[in-house]
């Protein structure tokens, strides 16, 4: 007999939210129902596929009133400070945060809490997980074409548009996309290009890395204690100091990208993505699944 998962929170395409657990979870055999804010007039892959209960959060907490009976409520917070009012005495619950902010209110209501490693500080008592890919986009080391030299795309920040405006005049004998692309051109697009960038600034490895590194496309990161403590440069990835953009986003010195990007085409990787490939394998949201159903349910 299977059993049922509610999943809440934002349905967002890029945010590690629902949408890559639910996925997990039916790889591993669950029924999902789905719960959260959703808006219609959003265009098809800004927040991915729409959950199968549509409401918004009151007061900024999911209600279960109604709600059908589950066998393990799951809450995908992203930073926005959601709460669940009224969980049922008898039904175990997993409060995982993207942030690892707005964690304290469930404390002592559940011992499975979860933080990915993108956060800047959370609870003592919230367990640590580096950033994962979705279980279905990853590579297969099926000789995908790398069409592109470079890319990067979604969260089209002031430094980073200024960055690509550069881009496409200094390298206008390099095939790259920028741009602010979503939903499934947004893994297609690292599948089949040689190399992207990541600019973190701050101490926190982003989900860009993992899902660029699960799709064998070689990372050029700021270099950060995070970073090291997973990856190690000139194995795993490309490392550079960043140059202070808008707002104070670092990004890469352009001409300098675009010698990476040239040497990367000419010379090849030396077998970097591959390497790194191999190196995200137990970062897959289906390995998440597997290891908090194994805590809640031993």
């Amino acid at each position: 007999m299977s059993r049922t998962v509610l999943l809440l929170g934002t349905w967002h395409r890029r945010c590690g939210g629902p949408y890559y657990w639910r996925r997990a979870f039916r790889h591993a055999g669950w029924d999902v129902v789905g719960r959260g804010p959703w808006r219609a007039d959003e265009p098809f892959g800004s927040h991915g596929r729409e959950p199968e209960i549509c409401q918004d959060p009151i007061d900024g907490a999911h209600n279960l009133a109604g709600t059908v009976a589950p066998d393990l409520v799951f809450l995908c917070d992203g930073g926005e400070g959601y709460r669940v009012a009224h969980l049922p005495p008898d039904v175990p619950f997993v409060h995982f945060s993207t942030e690892g902010s707005n964690m304290g209110w469930s404390i002592g209501l559940t011992p499975h809490r979860y933080a990915a490693l993108m956060c800047n500080g959370a609870d003592a008592d919230v367990q640590w997980l580096p950033n994962a890919y979705d279980t279905c986009e990853h590579w297969h080391s099926d000789g995908a074409l790398r069409e592109y030299d470079l890319v990067q795309i979604a969260s089209a920040r002031p430094a980073r548009k200024c960055l690509w405006a550069q881009l496409a005049v200094a390298a206008s004998d390099l095939h790259i996309r920028t741009g602010d692309l979503w939903g499934p051109l947004y893994g297609a697009a690292y599948r089949h290009a040689r190399a992207t960038w990541v600019c973190t600034t701050l101490d926190f490895v982003s989900m860009r890395v993992v899902e660029a590194m699960a799709m064998g496309c070689v990372v050029i990161a700021d270099r950060q204690p995070s970073m090291s403590t997973l990856f190690t440069e000139g194995e795993h990835f490309i490392g550079y100091d960043g140059v202070p953009g808008p707002h104070g986003e670092n990004t890469p010195d352009p001409q300098w990208l675009v010698d990476t990007a040239r040497q990367l085409r000419r010379d090849g990787d030396g077998g970097m993505a591959e390497r790194a490939w191999r190196a995200v394998q137990p970062h897959s949201y289906l390995h998440r699944v597997e290891r908090v159903l194994a805590e809640v349910f031993g």
